[in-house]
C-alpha cells in the first residue's frame, strides 16, 4: 500500500473517535481510562478531534502502548495547545518529538523523515473508517 501524504493523515485524525484509538492501540484499557479519554474529549470540545488523537497517539508511541490517565493528558494537550491550532501543526509537532523525552541532544540542521510509526498507524486508521 501507498503511503499516505499529509492531506490524509489529518482527513483520519479528524474523523476518527478518540476511543477507537485507545480500543486499538492501548495496551492498558480499561472503564476509568475510556472515561478519562471520553473526559478530555468533552471538556476540550473547542480543539479538533484531530489534535487529540495525535496527541494520544503519540503517548501511545511514546509510552509503548500504555496510556496515562485524565491529568497527564490534560496537562500534555494544555502544553501542546500553547504552540498548536490545527491537527497538521500536531502531525508536524509530533513528527519531530523525540521517542525518547528523557535524552538530550543538540539539534542538528538535517532534513526531518517522517517517522515509520505514524505511516503504520494512519495506514491502519485509513482501513478501520474504510
Amino acid at each position: 500500500m501507498a503511503s499516505m501524504d499529509l492531506s490524509d493523515y489529518i482527513n483520519a485524525l479528524n474523523m476518527t473517535d478518540p476511543l477507537k484509538i485507545i480500543e486499538r492501540y492501548c495496551r492498558n484499557k480499561d472503564n476509568g481510562l475510556m472515561k478519562d479519554v471520553n473526559k478530555l474529549y468533552e471538556e476540550y470540545v473547542h480543539v479538533e478531534t484531530g489534535i487529540i488523537n495525535t496527541l494520544l497517539l503519540f503517548i501511545l508511541k511514546l509510552k509503548d502502548g500504555y496510556l496515562p490517565h485524565y491529568n497527564y493528558l490534560s496537562d500534555s494537550l494544555m502544553k501542546w495547545l500553547n504552540h498548536i491550532e490545527t491537527t497538521e501543526q500536531a502531525v508536524h509537532l509530533a513528527l519531530r518529538k523525540k521517542a525518547s523525552p528523557n535524552v538530550y541532544r543538540k539539534p542538528k540542521h538535517v532534513q526531518v523523515k517522517e517517522p515509520d510509526w505514524m505511516d503504520e498507524y494512519m495506514e491502519d486508521l485509513k482501513k478501520m473508517e474504510g
